[in-house]
């Protein structure tokens, strides 16, 4: 019979301990969260210096998590571990594939959520098998930290989404940027409707304020992003006049900078019009050129969302680092 190791023993003998950090965790994660979101209705900025506290939260709460599998026999911590990993790996498999390829979209996020499929599901098979290996048993180490270090930023990344789309709301005469999407020949795409949809219900409560319709024309598109949307708009009865076009841009930073020629002051404020999930990444482009952005996020369709929020994961920090227009 194999020999019990004193950090597993101590960790099997005091199972409280494993709840405490698991409960601790839960505390911080939640309550964090609703400050974190609180405060980001004010400033989106500030919020964002709130986030230490969640993600702490959340690390104590995979901590707790940790300590108890690890509390476990050996035979059966592994059995967990390994039925956790592959579940969790063919899930984000389905939500890689399944809603997009029935929606016929194609993007870096399928290979986002692959990607951590894939490493969660061979971590799991091989997690016994470098643990047998005294020269390898450094490799289960460094895959945990890093594997827990991914699910820390997934979920201080879906925050600063989240939180960047409960901002202030635009007051009346604020000039709204509709952030363009794919177009299908002249037909728009769900998403692309969705934010058409969101911006002439926008404009209908808001009658003094003006619209600039974003999106340059792309490969398999007959009209410019920026047109589909104007042409969405006059259906809804929004008037002409209160229409400008930005059809020359390729990316979210394009859609941006190349608005401001059309705003009636270079420093007049805007909103951002686009995905929930996107309308973050909107507004600290628009702040970082001197402009007050306040959100207006559209609903996303449920089978563009999983790819879309999984790019999304990539682009974000992408911005959050400095490196904007590596991402459209």
């Amino acid at each position: 019979m194999r020999s019990i190791s004193r950090p597993r023993r101590f960790c099997r003998d005091h199972p409280s301990l494993a709840l405490g950090f698991a409960l601790a965790g839960a505390v911080l994660l939640v309550f964090g969260s609703v400050f974190y979101l609180y405060f980001a209705q004010a400033s989106l900025r500030v919020s964002l210096g709130l986030l230490p506290v969640p993600l702490f939260g959340s690390a104590l709460l995979l901590f707790g998590g940790f300590l108890r599998v690890f509390g476990q026999p050996a035979r059966r911590g592994v059995q967990l571990l390994v039925r956790g990993g592959v579940c969790i790996g063919l899930l984000l498999i389905l939500l890689s594939f399944v809603p997009s390829y029935l929606a016929g979209i194609h993007n870096p996020g399928q290979l986002v959520f692959s990607a951590l499929a894939i490493l969660g599901i061979l971590g799991s098979l091989l997690w016994n098998v470098l643990g047998r290996v005294r020269g390898l048993r450094i490799l289960r180490g460094v895959f945990t930290f890093l594997y827990g270090l991914g699910l820390l930023a997934v979920v201080g990344l879906t925050l600063c989404m989240v939180g960047g789309a409960v901002g202030p709301q635009a007051p009346d005469g604020t000039t709204v940027l509709v952030l363009g999407s794919k177009v299908s020949g002249e037909t728009p795409s769900a998403d692309l409707q969705a934010r058409i949809d969101t911006a002439a219900a926008w404009l209908a409560a808001h009658p003094s304020s003006q619209a600039i319709a974003c999106g340059g024309q792309g490969a398999n598109e007959s009209i410019s992003e920026a047109e589909a949307i104007r042409r969405g708009l006059l259906k809804q009865g929004i008037a002409e006049e209160r229409i400008a076009l930005e059809d020359r841009s390729t990316s979210t930073e394009e859609n941006i900078r190349n608005a401001i020629a059309l705003l009636p002051a270079k420093d007049a404020p805007v909103a951002i019009l686009t995905d929930d999930y996107h309308v973050c990444r909107g507004r600290l482009l628009a702040q970082k050129m001197g402009l007050a952005a306040y959100p207006v996020p559209s609903r996303s369709p449920w089978a563009y969302f999983p790819a879309f929020y999984a790019r999304e994961l990539l682009a974000l920090p992408v911005e959050l680092l400095g490196l904007h227009g590596l991402f459209v």
